[in-house]
C-alpha cells in the first residue's frame, strides 16, 4: 500500500512539474505570461491537491489500525456495518457484539436480510439473529477456528470491501481492503462460499447410525 501511494505521489508531482515547465516556457523578465497560462497553472495546482488528498485518504483507509479495548472494536465494527448493504461476518463467538447498540444494529440488518454469520459453532446471539432472519453457517465438524476475523461489507455493490482483524497480544490489528485495489476481497468471498457449502453439507448429512 505504501509503495503504491508513493508511486501515485511521484506520478502526480511529475505531472505537475511538466505543467509548470510548460507554464514557464518562453518566459523572460521582459515578456508577460499570458493570462490563460495563469489560469491553467491554478487549475493544475488545484487538481494536484485534490488528487493527492484523495490518494492519502485511500491510503489511510487501507492502513492497519490497532484497537486495544472492546469498546474500540465495537465502535469500529458499528461504523463498518453502518455503511449499509449486505454483510458477512466471520467471527469466533461474536463477543464483541454483546452490547445493546450493536445487537440492535445486527437485529435490524438480520430483519432486512442483510446479515450473514459464519462461526465455528452456534452461539446464543447468533441463534437469536438467525431467528430474526440472518443466514447462519457453522463448521463444527472441521474442529478448527479461523485465526483471522474478517467482515465483508457492501456485498452485491460495485464497491465491496473487507476488514480483516488479527489478534496481536492484547490488541487487535485491523486492515481494510476493497476490490478495486486488493485481491483479499476475492479471497474472502471465496472462503465464505467454501464455508457456507461445508455448513450446508453438514446440515444435510444425517448422523451416522440413523
Amino acid at each position: 500500500m505504501r509503495q503504491r501511494f508513493t508511486k501515485q505521489v511521484i506520478t502526480a508531482v511529475a505531472t505537475l512539474g511538466s505543467l509548470v515547465a510548460f507554464f514557464l516556457l518562453g518566459w523572460t523578465p521582459e515578456n508577460d505570461i499570458p493570462a490563460w497560462r495563469w489560469i491553467l497553472l491554478v487549475i493544475a495546482v488545484l487538481a494536484f491537491g485534490i488528487n493527492i488528498r484523495g490518494d492519502w485518504l485511500a491510503y489511510k483507509a487501507e492502513s492497519a489500525k490497532i484497537y486495544q479495548s472492546g469498546r474500540e472494536i465495537r465502535d469500529y465494527m458499528t461504523s463498518l456495518l453502518e455503511r449499509g448493504g449486505r454483510c458477512a461476518i466471520f467471527s469466533r463467538d461474536l463477543t464483541w457484539a454483546d452490547h445493546s447498540d450493536v445487537r440492535d444494529l445486527l437485529n435490524r440488518k438480520a430483519r432486512r436480510g442483510e446479515l450473514t454469520l459464519v462461526l465455528p459453532k452456534p452461539t446464543p446471539l447468533a441463534t437469536e439473529l438467525a431467528a430474526q432472519g440472518a443466514s447462519l453457517f457453522t463448521y463444527p465438524d472441521l474442529n478448527c477456528e479461523l485465526r483471522s476475523r474478517f467482515t465483508l461489507v457492501q456485498l452485491g455493490t460495485a464497491a465491496p470491501s473487507v476488514a480483516v482483524g488479527r489478534p496481536q497480544g492484547e490488541t487487535v490489528l485491523v486492515e481494510e481492503f476493497d476490490e478495486r485495489t486488493h485481491p483479499v476481497v476475492t479471497l474472502a468471498e471465496d472462503l465464505r462460499t467454501v464455508l457456507e457449502q461445508i455448513s450446508t453439507r453438514q446440515a444435510t448429512i444425517p448422523p451416522s447410525g440413523s
